[in-house]
């Protein structure tokens, strides 16, 4: 049985995704569930991105390992409140959310990962080495039907 995440910068956003499973049959995490994440550290710079990474990793970690431990292969959904692509970069510099989303996204492989909002582009000269965000497969409707594999880590 799949297990949804919910990681989101507020509690306010957070509380939206809790509808938007509710909406979905789905129960939503209560304000004490290790499910529901809630990033509130605007700190940047130095090594405080580390110490957010680091937690957030534990968080997840946590909250997303099934009755035996382990974490299933497409059976974990973290729903994120907003995520702009443009700043998404795991070898950019600080500790920004975005910044974050994409070191999560890529020590998280076997996790969906559905955004709310997504928003910027790619600079236009790199547009031309990089394939588009796959906005329709991470988006909260692609979360009412399951997907045959996930694009976002599609070699292909």
């Amino acid at each position: 049985m799949a297990k949804t995440l919910i990681l989101a910068q507020s509690k306010c956003t957070a509380d939206a995704l809790g509808e938007w499973l509710k909406l979905c049959g789905e129960e939503a995490p209560s304000e004490t569930d290790p499910r529901r994440i809630i990033w509130e550290s605007q700190a940047a710079g130095g090594e405080s991105g580390v110490l957010h990474y680091e937690t957030l990793v534990k968080r997840i970690e946590a909250a997303a390992k099934m009755d035996d431990g382990s974490l299933a292969l497409n059976e974990v959904v973290v729903l994120v409140d907003s995520v702009n692509t443009a700043q998404m970069s795991a070898t950019a510099d600080g500790s920004g959310w975005d910044h974050l989303l994409g070191m999560l996204v890529l020590t998280f492989p076997e996790i969906k990962w559905v955004f709310g909002v997504v928003t910027g582009n790619p600079p236009p000269e790199d547009n031309d080495d990089k394939p588009p965000f796959p906005k329709d497969a991470h988006s909260l409707p692609s979360q009412l039907c399951k997907a045959r594999r996930d694009p976002l880590l599609d070699p292909t």
